[in-house]
């Protein structure tokens, strides 16, 4: 998984990227199951409902991230859990986001799916300022020939960053220049390890191979290397 590019490629309001982290987790769960990712955030101990069953534990998957996964036999709209998450994260000293697309249940039909499923999901965010880091909670329930599947809970750890240049970047990018917006896209998803940081050689053989993009090639990696280096800071802190 590329975590930077992850959060920033879509060039999209934030909340549409916590959407796609929901996606990615539920639908590449166990990509990293052979293998001992680190634990970024030994500090942190994500709570885990007492009825809860089929617990997961993701280290690293996206990258950078901590996160738990289990079902929870429980009615919508689920109030006892969202008054636990509240109650634990509060008590932790994390503050919760009150952007409007948080904390409110909305339903949808994902064509991502087979079948083209009902969905009922809630979204929250708590960040923890002194650490810099932001806990995501994704509450879903998948509609079935029956009824409602049992509550899907996922929460994950990462690190807080504020992207908004960057995507602000892309986005001007996308307006003026329409014609090399496409290719500069292309040499982005090219250039970009699975870690999120840039490889160099790429990098420069992109530069040699594409004179025009060059200039926003040039500014995109700085930006990117700004990013990376604010998460290892972060990760220095929540060990």
């Amino acid at each position: 998984m590329r975590y930077v590019q992850k959060k920033v490629g879509e060039y999209s309001m934030k909340i549409k990227a916590m959407l796609m982290t929901v996606c990615i987790i539920l639908a590449g769960w166990l990509e990293n199951a052979y293998c001992t990712p680190p634990d970024y955030y030994p500090s942190i101990k994500i709570p885990v409902m007492t009825d809860g069953y089929n617990v997961e534990k993701v280290y690293d998957n996206p990258k950078y991230t901590k996160s738990i996964h289990y079902l929870l036999k429980v009615d919508y709209p689920a109030q006892t859990v969202i008054e636990f998450y509240n109650s634990r994260f509060k008590a932790d000293g994390w503050v919760i986001s009150n952007e409007k697309s948080y904390n409110e249940w909305q339903s949808f039909i994902d064509g991502t799916i087979k079948g083209d499923p009902k969905i009922r999901q809630r979204l929250s965010l708590w960040v923890k300022p002194d650490l810099e880091i932001e806990a995501f909670l994704a509450l879903r329930y998948e509609g079935q020939n029956n009824g409602w599947s049992d509550l899907n809970v996922i929460c994950q750890i990462a690190p807080s960053i504020d992207y908004s240049k960057l995507e602000q970047f892309l986005e001007k990018l996308q307006k003026d220049k329409k014609d090399l917006y496409p290719r500069f896209m292309e040499q982005m998803d090219s250039i970009v390890k699975s870690n999120g940081e840039v490889d160099e050689d790429k990098f420069n053989h992109a530069l040699i191979s594409n004179k025009d993009l060059a200039p926003y090639l040039i500014e995109y990696k700085k930006m990117v290397d700004e990013i990376t280096l604010k998460i290892k800071e972060i990760l220095i802190k929540s060990k």
